[in-house]
């Protein structure tokens, strides 16, 4: 991950971003992803400054872990939202970290390879 920063509001705290390029390729299976997406949200977590809010945020790397059991398959029961709407909010969340010009997203020559890509011009 780089060193990029932007202020968050409010207030002057600034914010490590991700660094572009891919976080999770070769798969769309749920429990990949969440696995993918948990890590790489709880990593950028780990890289900020007090000051920028995370409590919901590690809510999610939480509830997207311990959904994984260690055969890598998802574990009956164990995630409040269902695995997809668990993904959707990671994705949401993950793009709240995006560098400026970048979206969190699926490539858009590859639907399998997920990160941080540059704004396609229109």
């Amino acid at each position: 991950m780089s060193e990029v920063k932007r202020t968050w509001a409010p207030g002057s705290v600034t914010r490590v971003l991700a660094q572009p390029g891919t976080v999770s390729h070769g798969t769309m299976r749920d429990e990949d992803l969440l696995d993918a997406f948990g890590k790489q949200l709880d990593a950028l977590l780990k890289l900020q400054p007090r000051g920028v809010p995370r409590n919901q945020h590690r809510r999610l790397v939480r509830m997207a872990l311990a959904g994984i059991g260690k055969d890598g398959e998802l574990k009956a029961g164990s995630a409040i939202y269902p695995p997809t709407d668990l993904v959707m909010a990671l994705f949401d969340a993950l793009d709240e970290y995006a560098p400026a010009g970048h979206s969190f997203m699926a490539h858009p020559g590859d639907g399998s390879d997920y990160g941080y890509w540059p704004h396609e011009e229109e």
